[in-house]
């Protein structure tokens, strides 16, 4: 059995704009960009770990990241704090793309109906 369909926000849309119109899903777009910023995190605290050890910068980021500190352990608080910051913002990067689509399509809508019919028709 199939799970029920919601309501497409793309529904009436010549293809090529319904597939640029689609709702991107906001868990995965987070999960991505978490995992990216985990990962520049890690490997950013890791090259500072080998390459850099004498520059104080990346320290400034334990005043942000509770329990961050430059060292191997960092590495690992670091990627967990980069993963978090970056699944929140690419949910919230989601969700504010589709609420400014589904805006801008009733608008479209919208003024389409009223161009489409005399104003006061339907009285």
């Amino acid at each position: 059995m199939t799970p029920p369909r919601r309501p497409d926000q793309t529904s009436g849309l010549p293809p090529r704009l319904a597939v640029t119109a689609a709702p991107l899903k906001p868990v995965a777009l987070g999960a991505a960009v978490g995992l990216v910023v985990a990962l520049v995190f890690a490997v950013v605290t890791m090259a500072h770990l080998v390459v850099l050890p004498e520059a104080p910068h990346l320290e400034l980021l334990g005043q942000y990241l509770r329990g961050y500190h430059v060292s191997k352990v960092g590495v690992v608080v670091g990627a967990a704090w980069g993963g978090a910051i970056g699944f929140v913002a690419g949910w919230l990067l989601a969700f504010a793309r589709n609420a400014a689509v589904r805006v801008w399509l009733d608008v479209v809508r919208t003024r389409a109906n009223l161009e489409k019919s005399e104003f006061l028709d339907g009285i």
